[in-house]
């Protein structure tokens, strides 16, 4: 299969938000994506606790590169934990649950402490996903309190924000 470097698609110009699972290939793609990543608000991507590949990036890996791209882990969106192998003679029909991490979603924004170096349209789309995606309403009142600051929207936006986040109708 060809494949192409994410910052050499001319077809995509501004990534607000990646989704990615590309079965151990994420680092490559973020390391060859540097450009296209540089106003990307958010990134849900697949990483391993234990590798099934060889030569997989696990956790580390990805978190090293993200970190070195400004962002850091904003939450965990799925975990997928396997039973350790065990002889199953041990223990005939016992169903243990399922105790260890292998694979896991995390979802990667950029790093709120340095918000105010973000673009406006970075820091806007960052509120909607955060509102609209990730659930992370405590992010979406920190970009908002970013914007006020920048005169971009009103203390009424904030406060008609908060008042549907209270479940109050107005």
């Amino acid at each position: 299969m060809d494949t192409q470097r994410l910052d050499d698609i001319a077809e995509i110009d501004r990534i607000d938000m990646l989704k990615i699972d590309i079965q151990g290939g994420e680092l490559k793609v973020f390391q060859h994506g540097r450009t296209k990543l540089a106003q990307t608000a958010v990134i849900q991507t697949e990483v391993a606790f234990l590798p099934y590949y060889q030569g997989q990036p696990t956790f580390g890996d990805i978190q090293s590169e993200m970190a070195a791209q400004g962002f850091i882990a904003h939450k965990l969106a799925e975990v997928s934990p396997h039973v350790l192998g065990y002889p199953r003679d041990l223990a005939p029909g016992l169903g243990l649950p399922k105790s260890q991490v292998t694979v896991l979603d995390v979802i990667f924004l950029r790093n709120p402490i340095y918000m105010a170096a973000l673009e406006d349209e970075v820091l806007r789309h960052m509120a909607l996903l955060a509102d609209a995606v990730l659930g992370s309403y405590d992010l979406v009142l920190r970009c908002l309190a970013e914007l006020l600051g920048r005169g971009l929207v009103t203390r009424g936006d904030v406060d008609r924000y908060t008042t549907v986040l209270r479940g109050e109708v107005f």
